[in-house]
C-alpha cells in the first residue's frame, strides 16, 4: 500500500496537474510554482521525518534559490479564475512531489530503489489507461468523448502517454516511422 501512495503523490496525479494546469497558465509561472518543491520539502519533513528539517541556514539557502528562480522566470499571472485554478492545480503538483520523496525516505528506504521505481512506473501507468482512448480520436468510437472522463476535461496530452500515431494525425503529419 504505500508504494500506491508514493506512485500517487510522485508520478500519477502530478502528471495529471501539470498537464491541466499549463493549460491555463504560463510557463514561467509553472516553472515558479513548481521550483515550490524544496520549499513544501522542508514544511512536510516538520510532521513526516525530523532528521530531514532544515536548519537555518539550508531554509535561507532555499528561500535564496527560490527568489532567483522567480527572478529568472518572472511572475504572469493575471487573476483569472481560471488562471488560479491552473496555478492550483501545479502547486499541487509540487506538494504531492515533496511528500513523494519524504513519504518514499520513511516507508521504502530499505527496499531496492531500481524495483520500486520500476513497479512506481508500471502502477503509473496503469492509471493513465483508462482516460488513453478517450484522447486518441479516430481510433476509438466516437462515443468515448461523450463519456463523463472526457467531459469533465481531464484528457491526457499525448505527449505524456507516447500516442505518436494520435499526436501526429491531430497535427495533420504523418506518423514518425
Amino acid at each position: 500500500m504505500p508504494i500506491i501512495v508514493v506512485t500517487l503523490l510522485d508520478m500519477a496525479a502530478p502528471t495529471f496537474l501539470t498537464a491541466w494546469g499549463e493549460q491555463h497558465v504560463s510557463s514561467s509561472v509553472a516553472g515558479i510554482l513548481t521550483a515550490t518543491d524544496p520549499l513544501f520539502t522542508a514544511v512536510l519533513a516538520l510532521w513526516l521525518i525530523k532528521s530531514e528539517v532544515p536548519d537555518r541556514r539550508r531554509t535561507a539557502g532555499l528561500i535564496i534559490g527560490f527568489v532567483g528562480v522567480v527572478a529568472l522566470l518572472g511572475i504572469d499571472l493575471h487573476g483569472s479564475a481560471i488562471e488560479l485554478l491552473g496555478a492550483g492545480a501545479v502547486i499541487l503538483s509540487a506538494l504531492g512531489y515533496a511528500g513523494a520523496a519524504l513519504l518514499y525516505r520513511r516507508w521504502l528506504a530499505d527496499q531496492a530503489a531500481l524495483a520500486i521505481t520500476a513497479l512506481m512506473t508500471v502502477i503509473s501507468g496503469l492509471a493513465f489507461l483508462p482516460p488513453r482512448p478517450l484522447t486518441c480520436p479516430g481510433i476509438y468510437p466516437r462515443r468515448a468523448a461523450s463519456l463523463p472522463w472526457r467531459r469533465s476535461g481531464l484528457s491526457i496530452p499525448e505527449s505524456r502517454i507516447g500516442c505518436s500515431t494520435c499526436s501526429s494525425t491531430r497535427q495533420g503529419r504523418p506518423p514518425p516511422r
